[in-house]
């Protein structure tokens, strides 16, 4: 078997979503990439559904062209049957949203990320890898019938739960169990995603570009129609369909494949970063698939993290604040993620009080309640303005000019992160604006100087439904 040595800067672990993002936005960054994929593309995947704000965030990697030319379907909405009432048509987007062949999908990423200069083996198994003495990394990676040795400075695991490098992975829900299979023949017609309730979990079904469907089942791990099957999936898929009102057609419908059964639910992986590596999507941490936001997260979280490496390697003295960063939006999705859960699974715990929902819908798995906001008044030209006593301007790591660095933020307790920027235009001169006496007319006029008028009011409207600029009090006796 031939052997070989290969160097690069930055040695990438998966070729999904995450890891195409990282390796063409590094390779953008002037760094040298290699990627290492076990499966060859392009291949089936789940998490076809994608939300419309997906094509902003491929602007960014310069691929919506490539992503819209594709062919995919492009549904407005959903068929959905949650909570009480008949199934019924929600409109959910003012802009298609995508339902994507997850093979064509992602290898279109991955063929931007080598078209970018990013060297890629595929299909390649990694190895064992192993910190070199004078630091960075040799990782050995198995490509067809050679035997590759390769020495990187930082490395990117993008290859899901199961990846290399020892990890701690938290579950941070309840345990959820996925049944999934793609069906031919099925008589889903129409590109809506299908979603329904019943009262031992929730199906989700996606029909794709070649006229198949994509289908999910998700349950506890201890339902008892899974129990003595001895690996046989696709009886108790077949049962939960037939019990469907939006999928019960699709029961007899041809399976292309053996079903499938893995975790579908919320966790992180820790530690996430260090000053010679990093782990994105899936590596790093994984939602509940019921916001269908999974794909989007991790191409964002691929982008966010070519800038916190662009920072470990060309700025170390701002290590620190990028890998703060990192962890901060992280913890930041898991949360956005739970509150969102949270809602829905209490609307179907409302009308189907089984344990699968009732233990969902528990505050212990969706966070402390918000506190109530007090009611702010009418805001008008002459109101006179103070910001809250409670806030506070401290250090906080954001991403600036392709780099992470730390710039004095906004915080108070109705944010749902600290603020350091509006349209690059420091929160602390605007904020400076805001001196006794001032009225809302003054701020805005100030304001003016820095930001267009109509994100200046929509600034200030923001701030005093939040409460963080108030009403000015009598003045001290």
């Amino acid at each position: 078997m031939a052997e070989r040595s290969e160097t690069c800067d930055v040695f990438i672990v998966g070729g999904g979503p995450a890891g195409a993002a990282i390796a063409l936005r590094l390779v953008s960054y002037g760094f040298n990439v290699c990627i290492a994929e076990q499966q060859p593309f392009p291949r089936r995947h789940i998490g076809e559904s994608l939300p419309p704000t997906i094509l902003t965030v491929i602007d960014q990697l310069n691929l919506r062209d490539r992503i819209e030319a594709a062919g995919f379907l492009r549904p407005y909405g959903a068929i959905v049957k949650w909570g009480a009432g008949a199934p019924a048509y929600r409109p959910m987007f003012d802009i298609a949203g995508l339902q994507v062949d997850r093979g064509a999908f992602d290898s279109i990423l991955l063929a931007g990320a080598r078209a970018a200069g990013a060297r890629l083996f595929q299909p390649a198994t990694v190895g064992e890898i192993a910190r070199r003495p004078a630091g960075g990394w040799v990782a050995t990676v198995q490509s067809g019938q050679c035997r590759l040795h390769i020495a990187c400075r930082l490395i990117v695991i993008a290859g899901g739960r199961r990846a290399p490098l020892p990890v701690r992975r938290q579950r941070v829900s309840k345990p959820t169990l996925a049944l999934h299979g793609y069906l031919r023949n099925s008589s889903l017609l129409t590109p809506e995603s299908r979603i329904e309730a019943n009262d031992e979990g929730w199906l989700w079904a996606a029909p794709l570009p070649d006229r198949t469907v994509s289908v999910a089942v998700f349950l506890d791990p201890g339902n008892s129609r899974l129990s003595g099957r001895r690996g046989d999936l696709a009886s108790p898929f077949r049962e939960l369909l037939r019990k469907s009102l939006l999928l019960r057609n699709c029961a007899q419908d041809e399976l292309i494949a053996p079903v499938q059964a893995c975790d579908a639910s919320r966790s992180l992986a820790s530690p996430t970063v260090g000053d010679d590596f990093i782990r994105v999507g899936d590596a790093s941490f994984s939602i509940d698939p019921l916001s269908s936001q999974g794909v989007l997260h991790a191409v964002v979280s691929g982008i966010q993290g070519a800038a916190v490496v662009n920072t470990l390697l060309r700025r170390p003295s701002d290590g620190e604040a990028a890998k703060a960063f990192c962890m901060a939006r992280q913890r930041e999705a898991i949360d956005r993620d739970r509150v969102i859960g949270s809602a829905h699974y209490c609307t179907q715990a409302a009308v189907t009080p089984t344990r699968f929902w009732m233990v969902r819908s528990e505050r212990s798995d969706a966070g402390e309640a918000a506190p109530q906001r007090e009611r702010p008044g009418e805001l008008t030209e002459e109101t006179a303005l103070q910001l809250a006593r409670d806030i506070s301007l401290q250090p906080w790591p954001v991403l600036a000019d392709d780099f992470i660095k730390c710039e004095m933020a906004l915080c108070h307790s109705d944010l749902d992160r600290p603020m350091a920027f509006i349209r690059n235009v420091p929160i602390s001169t605007l904020l400076g604006a805001v001196h006794p006496g001032a009225t809302s007319k003054d701020v805005l006029r100030r304001w003016r100087l820095h930001l267009p008028e109509q994100d200046a009011h929509a600034l200030l409207s923001f701030l005093w439904a939040r409460t963080i600029v108030k009403p000015a009090g009598p003045p001290p006796s």
